[in-house]
């Protein structure tokens, strides 16, 4: 495995940065994972962003992180009106030349994940969202009713969503499971220590086994 930085290409001429994890085994899919909030401090190098790279990794799957447009070094600013889900599509552009027809599953946390959700495209084969604000959504985010299989990892005392809302919001949606982690907030300061990780890794493993 080994890391290395590269640059994407959106479709309204923006140059975003990230980070693209190799790894040396057979891939099964590639992944994408989405920062939180740009306002909020969000960036590629979230722990939380980090833990979802590590699963894939595991998986031997490369990964790719990457920052929204005008965080770090990425051209552009967040408007407010959704321009970020051009960002994932460049994303997945550049990761589907490294694993040309495999499937590309969409990861993100929080933001990342609800923008994640937002996204429909032929090559995606599944989604993983982590502590989704599923109150974001005024309506079911376009990926509600497609077929490929949508995984939403919520914390048992997330200060935005609770178990409840989430369980309400997310159960008209096709092919869509819901698993809690316990004993976290929606900050999931320290979540993914000491063998935590195992969660993230199952989650892969099935989102990878739903997009073959």
């Amino acid at each position: 495995m080994h890391k290395e930085l590269v640059h994407l290409l959106t479709i309204d001429n923006l140059i975003l940065e990230g980070d693209l994890w190799r790894t040396d085994g057979q891939a099964s899919a590639g992944f994408v994972v989405c920062h939180p909030h740009p306002l909020y401090g969000g960036s590629r190098h979230d722990h939380v962003v980090a833990a979802l790279v590590q699963a894939a990794i595991n998986a031997s799957c490369p990964a790719l992180a990457f920052d929204f447009r005008g965080v770090g070094m990425s051209q552009g600013e967040h408007d407010g009106n959704g321009a970020e889900r051009l960002d994932i599509a460049a994303a997945i552009d550049l990761m589907s030349h490294v694993v040309g027809d495999l499937p590309i599953i969409v990861a993100g946390y929080s933001f990342g994940a609800a923008t994640a959700l937002s996204v429909l495209e032929p090559r995606i084969g599944a989604w993983i969202a982590v502590a989704p604000p599923l109150a974001m959504f005024p309506s079911p985010p376009v990926t509600a009713h497609d077929h490929h299989h949508k995984f939403i990892l919520m914390p048992d005392h997330d200060q935005f969503t609770s178990i409840e809302d989430a369980q309400v919001a997310s159960n008209t949606w096709q092919n869509t499971s819901l698993d809690v982690l316990l004993d976290a907030d929606h900050f999931m300061a320290g979540s993914f220590n000491q063998g935590k990780n195992s969660v993230l890794d199952e989650l892969v493993s099935r989102a990878i086994a739903s997009a073959s």
